[in-house]
């Protein structure tokens, strides 16, 4: 029985969000939904095609770049350092992702020191 789920680092657990019913066989569009609340926190929300499956407030979010292993956005898999202990890596998705969409609204959040320590560490 396949359920969505976001999760978000291991720094902060508390970063989930699950649906509340199965993923049925065939072609879905899936949403995950992040609208801010407050500094560096927000709710989120699953939508399987359209309809929400799941909601949750995400108390505390890190709001830069942050991975030990420099892996950034995955999708499918997890070939890293695994988010949770309810999986262990590479924990690869096995059916077909048509299409994924990254969609990025509103003013960036941008940490001039740790941008400036990327471009030193790039040279």
């Amino acid at each position: 029985m396949l359920r969505l789920r976001y999760q978000g680092s291991v720094v902060t657990p508390s970063e989930s969000v699950r649906s509340s019913t199965a993923l049925t066989p065939g072609r879905h569009t899936v949403t995950f939904r992040f609208n801010k609340t407050g500094e560096h926190q927000g709710r989120g929300t699953l939508l399987v095609d359209g309809d929400e499956v799941g909601a949750g407030d995400i108390p505390r979010f890190t709001p830069t770049r942050f991975s030990i292993t420099d892996a950034g956005l995955s999708c499918g898999y997890d070939f890293a350092m695994p988010v949770t202990d309810d999986y262990r890596a590479p924990f690869r998705f096995t059916g077909r992702l048509h299409r994924v969409i990254v969609d990025v609204d509103g003013e960036p959040f941008v940490d001039a020191e740790a941008e400036a320590d990327l471009a030193l560490r790039a040279q």
